[in-house]
């Protein structure tokens, strides 16, 4: 089940970078760092508060 839940994981963050590259096409380099660097934030901010939330699944 852990792989399972590994995969999935990979295949949200690899659907999620892609969308924001989309999302960023017109925004410098610092303004993606910056937009990347919160999007992990948000990401560790999740797994932090809720570590056991997607394991349910």
């Amino acid at each position: 089940m852990d792989i399972f839940f590994i995969f999935i994981v990979i295949a949200w963050w690899i659907g999620m970078w892609g969308l924001s590259d989309l999302y960023t096409t017109d925004f410098t380099y610092e303004e993606k760092l910056i937009y990347y660097v919160a999007l992990l934030g948000c990401v560790a901010l999740f797994l932090t508060i809720f570590p056991n939330y997607l394991r349910r699944l």
